[in-house]
């Protein structure tokens, strides 16, 4: 791809993108090999050192990690013998599981919240963004389920159980290009905290 800056200033090329064809992360390896530095110079890696995975193939490092995969094997193996989440107001029970949908819904909007205070935010509470906009996603839940007063919410409180999937990207550190494209996702099952009444305890 060429830009050419016939006018005064710079020029700025947008890609857009369907999900349907690539991810984030992916897509972030695909241009590592079609884009350069400012100065022409090769990007050498377009992803963040955040993102970058510490073990660099030693035996210690490689015996680390799968003593610590080992545990995490046999949670996933007796996850279809654990207790699902409890029956709050906010989710279907299994009773009504063949119920059809009203149709009635009402739409409420909210002032959007500047990125820069949510940034705060999260630097000030040592956080990460995903753990406040869970946290803001739990708390409306928290308080839809205390108008319907959910008496499973009123009874267990603190010990409700509600979990939610977040899905995590990870980088693909292989050289083979043909398989740059390919989603590398897994699913974390997490509690969001919907018993607590303190918003600190449920972040």
């Amino acid at each position: 791809f060429r830009i050419a800056n016939t006018g005064v200033g710079n020029s700025l090329l947008c890609f857009r993108i369907d999900h349907a064809l690539t991810d984030g992360i992916s897509l972030a390896k695909l241009f590592s090999n079609l884009i350069t530095n400012m100065d022409g110079s090769p990007m050498i890696d377009f992803f963040p050192p955040s993102l970058v995975s510490r073990f660099k193939g030693t035996l210690y490092n490689r015996s680390s990690l799968m003593l610590k995969l080992i545990p995490s094997f046999f949670r996933v193996l007796t996850q279809p013998s654990a207790r699902f989440d409890d029956d709050v107001s906010f989710g279907l029970p299994k009773t009504d599981a063949y119920q059809v949908y009203s149709g009635i819904r009402k739409c409420v909007m909210f002032d959007p919240i500047p990125l820069d205070f949510v940034k705060r935010l999260k630097n000030e509470l040592g956080v990460s963004l995903n753990d406040i906009m869970i946290t803001a996603i739990s708390r409306a839940i928290r308080d839809y389920c205390i108008h319907r007063r959910c008496t499973v919410l009123q009874d267990k409180k603190a010990k409700v159980r509600c979990r939610a999937a977040m899905y995590i990207g990870a980088p693909d550190m292989s050289k083979d290009k043909s398989l740059i494209l390919r989603n590398k996702w897994a699913a974390a099952s997490i509690d969001i905290g919907l018993g607590h009444t303190d918003i600190l305890k449920q972040l």
